[in-house]
């Protein structure tokens, strides 16, 4: 991998497979805000691999209820964050779509032209 690119645009790009999980993961678990992106899972081994493949961080979250069992919360911020949401934009569906659409023009670094070239692919779908 060379210097300049990043893990997640790497790891994305070259492994079809893990594209595939990850988008399938978001799609399922994943949310989308303001240059962020996340996932809330209670398999500790999901958040970790997310971690392992894509950087970012997670950590057990606060349980509010003693029947339900421990919430990891995974989560990646920044210019890998608009990497990731542009990596599996195409193959999401129309609702998170739409989210990821959202969180990038409120992101503080979003890029107008970008969010436009997404609009423009989920109309012509």
């Amino acid at each position: 991998m060379p210097e300049t690119e990043s893990k997640t645009a790497h790891i994305l790009a070259s492994d079809r497979f893990v594209l595939g999980w990850v988008v399938g993961l978001l799609e399922g678990e994943g949310y989308f805000r303001e240059g962020a992106v996340g996932v809330t899972s209670t398999d500790e081994s999901t958040v970790a691999t997310l971690t392992e493949l894509l950087g970012g961080q997670y950590k057990a979250t606060k349980i509010h209820r003693s029947n339900v069992k421990q919430p990891y919360k995974w989560r990646i911020i920044g210019g890998e964050a608009i990497l990731l949401m542009v990596a599996v934009y195409p193959y999401l569906g129309p609702r998170r779509q739409l989210q990821v659409r959202d969180a990038l023009l409120t992101s503080p670094l979003r890029n107008k032209y970008l969010i436009n070239q997404l609009a423009q692919q989920a109309q012509s779908k």
